[in-house]
């Protein structure tokens, strides 16, 4: 073996790196390199004309939202979210648990099969917007007090993303992704690539903007698939508890099949044709 098979090999024989470190290192990978890229595109201004503005101009929303909220609290609370006490708990618990849900007593190949990988990470991501939309509504039909903090944010930003309650995070995150990897039985690269994706898109749906690249990376053009401003309209329109709309994030299909997709009325500098 050469040295990087042996690093990988020693790596997913051990339950705390694999699962532990793995997951936690796939969600702070997620969040802060994507956060990191988006908030700089719209700290320059290299992406103006692609915000999404309902009627007013989006950096004022904005300055309005940060009066209440700033953005260095935003961006605290996010890191303490994910590399708080929390986190560091949840990950111990995944080194824990995950070993003995997913294929016990099974020695992983290095890599996952091509196949295994595309199909495993396509189901992951289904059934984990699913979860999170069944958790989302919850939140907000019966959980109001553990959701609102993060809806105080009407304008939201990358760095917003995780500026959320625990309980909220745990409804959201933690559930759908333990029950992601006991429904499709992942190889350890796949679970943290299906993870990593998964954040970076909720960072993504947090940034305000409906720029052509961000589109063609997450393939939010395809059918079914749910644009930045479903999310930001749900900022923007769904800021208390019942009859809320959009609670789905990656996929526009829960929405529709459960009679809450919500239209969304913004648009962009690029021109004044809706989203």
């Amino acid at each position: 073996m050469v040295t990087w098979q042996k690093f990988l090999r020693s790596w997913l024989d051990n339950d705390w790196l694999s699962w532990g470190a793995g997951a936690l290192l796939s969600v702070n990978l997620g969040f802060f390199g994507t956060c990191g890229l988006l908030e700089t595109m719209i700290s320059s201004g290299l992406a103006r004309r692609s915000y999404i503005e309902y009627g007013q101009p989006r950096e004022a929303a904005l300055a309005k939202t940060r009066e209440k909220i700033p953005f260095w609290t935003q961006l605290r609370v996010s890191a303490w979210t994910l590399l708080g006490p929390a986190a560091l708990l949840n990950s111990a618990l995944a080194a824990v648990v995950l070993p003995r849900m997913v294929s016990p007593g099974r020695s992983f190949p290095l890599l996952p099969g091509r196949v295994d990988f595309l199909c495993k990470f396509v189901a992951m991501e289904l059934i984990g917007d699913f979860l999170l939309y069944v958790g989302h509504r919850i939140l907000h039909e019966y959980l109001w007090d553990y959701h609102k903090y993060h809806h105080k944010i009407d304008t939201p930003t990358p760095a917003s993303t995780a500026c959320i309650d625990g309980l909220d995070v745990t409804i959201q995150s933690g559930i759908p992704t333990v029950m992601c990897a006991l429904l499709t039985q992942p190889h350890p690269l796949t679970f943290y690539a299906c993870t990593c994706a998964r954040v970076a898109e909720n960072v993504v749906n947090h940034s305000g903007m409906d720029h052509w690249l961000i589109n063609l990376i997450f393939l939010k053009d395809l059918p079914f698939r749910a644009g930045v401003a479903v999310h930001d309209a749900h900022h923007k329109y769904s800021n208390y508890a019942e009859n809320a709309k959009n609670f789905g994030e990656n996929f526009l299909l829960w929405d529709w099949a459960f009679g809450t997709l919500g239209k969304v009325e913004a648009t962009t500098r690029r021109g004044s044709e809706p989203l």
